[in-house]
């Protein structure tokens, strides 16, 4: 299964939701990514009206997976395909973000300025 930027969340015959949220979640107070007010919401919205599901951004340079704040989100368990089909088929599996002291592009050759994070 993919977003509608072709990043896949499953792998294996399993489809990945992070543990936790990562150390710059969208659905974090504060405004970690400097999204402008209201975007997350209407992310949300948008991503349930199509039965998508919103991919972790600490995740897009590796294995990819739900972002964690998404998949809690009560109306996510009924209106997203992939955690519905995870859930009926049993083929969830949690994944760690990176950890919540590490910067989530530190293997990129990029600064955090450049990545637009705020917090490591």
């Amino acid at each position: 299964m993919t977003d509608n930027h072709g990043t896949s969340v499953a792998a294996d015959g399993q489809i990945r939701v992070c543990r936790r949220r990562c150390s710059t979640c969208i659905f974090e107070p504060g405004n970690l990514k400097d999204l402008r007010p209201g975007r997350v919401a209407e992310l949300v919205r948008e991503t349930l009206s199509s039965e998508g599901h919103i991919v972790c951004h600490s995740t897009l340079d590796s294995h990819g997976a739900i972002c964690r704040g998404f998949a809690d989100n009560p109306l996510a368990h009924d209106r997203s395909l992939a955690l519905r089909t995870a859930r009926a088929l049993d083929v969830l599996t949690e994944i760690d973000p990176p950890d919540r002291g590490q910067h989530p592009h530190m293997d990129l050759e990029i600064s955090q300025s450049q990545c637009g994070c705020r917090r490591v």
